[in-house]
Parts: structure tokens; sequence; C-alpha cells
């Protein structure tokens, strides 16, 4: 696990967790970078991105309802 300092809070992020845990309850898949998992882990790893964001990318079923959310990791040294 690589430690990294940060000016964010985990206080900061409780309002995505939240927003998380609530799409996960109803069904929609979580991902990161491609792999599935957690809103406390999507979470923190946007809490310890110091050089990169994450871009959300919206799946849909096809009849506009989402099904899953997948953060994508942007470098921000490269733009």
């Amino acid at each position: 696990m690589r430690e990294v300092t940060s000016s964010k809070s985990p206080k900061d992020y409780l309002p995505l967790v939240h927003e998380l845990e609530e799409l996960h309850s109803k069904g929609i898949k979580l991902t990161l970078d491609g792999k599935q998992t957690t809103p406390e882990n999507i979470a923190r790893e946007c809490l310890m991105s110091e050089d990169s964001n994450y871009m959300r990318d919206y799946v849909t079923d096809g009849k506009g309802n989402i099904v899953g959310i997948d953060f994508n990791k942007i470098n921000l040294r490269q733009i």
C-alpha cells in the first residue's frame, strides 16, 4: 500500500462514499480502472491520488438506464 500526503481529508469524500453506496445498493456495478470494487475503495483512491483525477464513465443498458460506473484514472501531468 502506498503512502501519500494529501491536503484532502477523509471527510471530504464522505458525500462520494454515500452516493456510491446508494448506487451500489440499487444494483449499479462500480469499477475502478475496469476492476469491480467497493465505494470505499473508489473514494480512498480518489483521496490518495495527487497526480491524477478520476473520470466517470457511465455504462447503460441500451435503454438509457445506468447499470455501471467505471472510474478511470486521468493523469494530470500528461494533459
